[in-house]
């Protein structure tokens, strides 16, 4: 199961939840389920950022490598890289759930994907692992716009 099959599934196992809790008549329980919000689709955003997820761990563990050759070319990646992670890690969450806060997080993965676009790209025609990195920057960061308008 990857990172958006359990997102997705945890929506679905707290819809099931309530599903029950109204089925056994829990008035509580109907208000709830009928003031939450409907979960829009963010695919685009969602499979982006996840992807950033997966290139930007390969990314991080090859700088953390060259770094401990004494390659220190790679220390502004490498902290670009780790400013992206969490970043692009709470779109995904946020969108994943369709929050209201998807544009908030929006605004800082674009910052950081740039930010970490341009320090792979330095490294993209040496490192393939950088170059995917910067790719997937490229389409998070697209994805953000498209969010923000």
């Amino acid at each position: 199961m990857n990172r958006r099959d359990a997102i997705l599934n945890g929506g679905a196992m707290a819809l099931s939840a309530s599903l029950g809790a109204i089925a056994c008549g829990s008035r509580a329980a109907v208000a709830q389920a009928v003031a939450a919000p409907p979960v829009p689709a963010s695919g685009s955003v969602l499979d982006a950022a996840f992807d950033c997820q997966r290139k930007g761990a390969a990314c991080e563990d090859h700088c953390v490598r060259m770094l401990a050759t004494g390659d220190t070319q790679m220390a502004e990646c490498l902290l670009t890289v780790r400013d992206m992670l969490p970043a692009t890690f709470a779109l995904g969450r946020l969108a994943g759930s369709g929050s209201k806060h998807v544009p908030a997080a929006a605004r800082l993965a674009l910052e950081a994907c740039e930010s970490c676009e341009a320090a792979c790209r330095k490294h993209a025609a040496m490192h393939a692992v950088c170059r995917d990195c910067a790719d997937a920057c490229t389409l998070t960061i697209a994805a953000c716009r498209k969010i923000l308008g």
